[in-house]
């Protein structure tokens, strides 16, 4: 069966990019987070 077979080898590779993806997300949602902040700050304390 060349399915099956095809199914296992690409599922460790899936696994990877969808583990890839969640570290990339949480990473730049706080580089995001963090420059929103500082973008939201800097204008009130310069006023």
């Amino acid at each position: 069966m060349p399915d099956a077979s095809a199914r296992r080898s690409r599922h460790p590779l899936v696994l990877l990019f969808v583990g890839a993806l969640l570290v990339c997300d949480a990473l730049v949602g706080r580089f995001l987070r963090r420059r929103h902040a500082h973008a939201m700050h800097l204008p009130h304390s310069s006023r």
